[in-house]
């Protein structure tokens, strides 16, 4: 064990999608984008980035299932940044993608992404007001 003290890489129950509702108001207010191994629904949401993950029996056994949520999460969790901040976002894994490895749904993940940044509504400011417009403000 080296000395250094270890980084907090932890999902807060904050940054996850949990209820049933949470998944049906992405699902059916949102934007997709399929891959070939994921499908990702997006819409702008009053908190920030969130996640949701859905894998069916149809990808495979309960450790294959696991084994997909798990790559998915930590995917999301290291490559947040190809989402704006704000978005609320439920990834369906498609059937095969128990077959394909971390690095592909990585990848898969990242040109969901773009895609999805792509077809979102650009997000208003601080409190629903628009962003001020150029010039002073003087009062």
């Amino acid at each position: 064990m080296t000395g250094r003290p270890l980084r907090k890489e932890s999902w807060p129950k904050s940054a996850r999608l949990r209820k049933r509702r949470e998944f049906l108001d992405v699902q059916n207010k949102g934007v997709k984008a399929q891959g070939q191994w994921l499908t990702a629904l997006a819409r702008v949401g009053k908190r920030g980035r969130r996640l949701g993950v859905t894998v069916s029996t149809k990808v495979g056994n309960s450790v294959a299932r696991s084994q997909v949520k798990r790559w998915i999460r930590e995917a999301f969790r290291k490559n947040q940044g190809f989402l704006p901040e704000g978005v609320e976002v439920v990834v369906i894994a498609r059937p095969g993608s128990a077959q394909s490895s971390y690095m592909a749904i990585v990848k898969d993940l990242e040109k969901l992404g773009r895609a999805l940044k792509a077809k979102l509504p650009a997000r208003p400011n601080v409190m629903g007001k628009p962003a001020p417009r150029g010039g002073s403000s003087t009062s």
